[in-house]
């Protein structure tokens, strides 16, 4: 290959593109963020996700995350026999860890009593004779190792569980009046919402939820009735609802006319929508239905609660010869008692009932890329803490036979370079004074 496509390709596997492209991440996902009135280059925030160099930005970091867990992994699984032996090319050989003889031949007894004490630390312990060389290699929580394989194939899951969202996902918001059904999406189960209900509290401003009561016919005919509520979603199927918000819609109105304070004819009227009353030359509009009516100090009128405790409609007389002008505008409430204040006005109105429809919003979300993502957070934290708490241990048992010196065995304890070296070191310390005790150990 040449010279510079080799360079090139190993600064595209280097760390430090990688994580140059981890910080671009970051940055475009903090720009993702802000509201929309905010323009980078004429690209909007939300609209950042959705770009063509951004999904290929996301592909090249699944790519490699895939690629070096594949290779990490092959690694990890291939023969142990094979890092036991590898061992010995990794120690720190420079500086060994400790140095001793035992003055004495060693037996089959002996050899074991070194095996159960290493043991006894947790190690995993392999012997190895070689002529008269015989090494021990010890090893202890060698599952750490798998610590960034998890963490990028975490990363892989999430990024893939994202592209299952943005190619599969169906997420919409849909108003359901009381009575009306919907088909959910991608399904053919279908709801039907037969009650709203605000369910108040002590205080009169707040409720304490909102309650859709929905009827619930699945795609195999099986009907259930179920409660949907504000911070309690319900999944049905594959489809996720969320109560989100409602409004109340007025289909009509019945009036009471009064005429010189003595009632002529009961009306019902939609809102917005003029009636002629059926003995006088006159029409009657509802313009507007106040839930619970309140007025200022300067004449403003508007709605304590959203709820209907004191309800008020403004109601226009028109005269027949002029329908397009109104000669009479008054508040009409549920009581007659403005009726004996006002004794001067020819007409007045009284509320006797106003029919009420609630509206549910709710919000419908299909998403098949919810599950990898959970699945690929668990492995994310999983790998996370395996790397920052679960270090492995390794380190190396060797008696060479002294041939001056009245005989005995030479040992040395060495280890390999790790995060955990002080760990490494106790253990070590803790294995030589038992074995000092048990087999007479000298230092050299």
């Amino acid at each position: 290959m040449n010279p510079f496509f080799q360079k090139l390709v190993l600064f595209f596997r280097s760390m430090r593109f990688v994580n140059f492209l981890l910080v671009v991440l970051a940055a475009v996902v903090a720009f993702g963020t802000l509201p929309e009135s905010v323009k980078l280059f004429s690209v909007s925030p939300q609209s950042v996700f959705h770009q063509g160099w951004f999904l290929t930005l996301l592909g090249y970091l699944a790519f490699a995350a895939a690629w070096y867990v594949l290779r990490k992994t092959a690694r990890l699984l291939k023969g142990r026999q094979r890092q036991i032996i590898s061992l010995a090319d990794q120690v720190s050989e420079a500086e060994p860890a400790e140095r001793f003889k035992i003055p004495r031949r060693l037996t089959p007894d002996h050899e074991n009593m070194i095996a159960r004490t290493v043991s006894d630390r947790r190690y995993h312990v392999t012997i190895e004779k070689n002529g008269d060389v015989l090494s021990f290699f010890a090893r202890k929580n060698q599952w750490g190792r798998w610590g960034g394989p998890i963490l990028h194939a975490g990363f892989v899951v999430v990024l893939l569980g994202g592209l299952l969202t943005f190619l599969f996902s169906d997420v919409r918001d849909v108003m359901i009046p009381e009575g009306e059904t919907v088909t959910l999406p991608k399904s053919k189960t279908k709801m039907k919402l037969e009650k709203f209900v605000v369910l108040l509290g002590s205080h009169p401003a707040k409720p304490d939820n909102y309650l859709s009561r929905l009827l619930v016919e699945r795609e195999n005919g099986r009907v259930t009735r179920e409660d949907l509520m504000v911070n309690h979603p319900l999944k049905i199927g594959q489809t996720k609802m969320f109560q989100m918000r409602y409004r109340v819609e007025i289909p009509s109105l019945e009036l009471l006319v009064y005429r010189a304070g003595k009632a002529v004819e009961r009306i019902e009227l939609v809102p917005k929508e003029k009636k002629a009353l059926t003995q006088f030359p006159a029409l009657v509009e509802v313009s507007e239905v106040i839930p619970d009516f309140v007025m200022n100090d300067q004449g403003m009128v508007s709605s304590r609660t959203p709820y209907f405790r004191n309800p008020a409609a403004f109601v226009s007389l028109y005269s027949a010869e002029r329908p397009g002008q109104a000669s009479q505008t008054a508040w009409a409430f549920e009581d007659i008692v403005s009726h004996k204040e006002r004794p001067n006005e020819e007409w007045s109105f009284t509320v006797q009932k106003i029919k009420k429809r609630y509206v549910s919003g709710i919000k419908l979300s299909r998403d098949p890329g919810v599950p990898l993502a959970y699945a690929g957070y668990f492995l994310l934290i999983l790998g996370a803490f395996v790397t920052g708490f679960v270090f492995p241990r390794q380190f190396m048992l060797v008696l060479k036979p002294v041939l001056t010196g009245g005989g005995g065995f030479q040992v040395e304890m060495v280890y390999v370079r790790s995060k955990d070296v002080l760990g490494v070191q106790r253990d070590i310390k803790m294995i030589k004074a038992k074995l000092s005790s048990a087999l007479g150990l000298l230092d050299t």
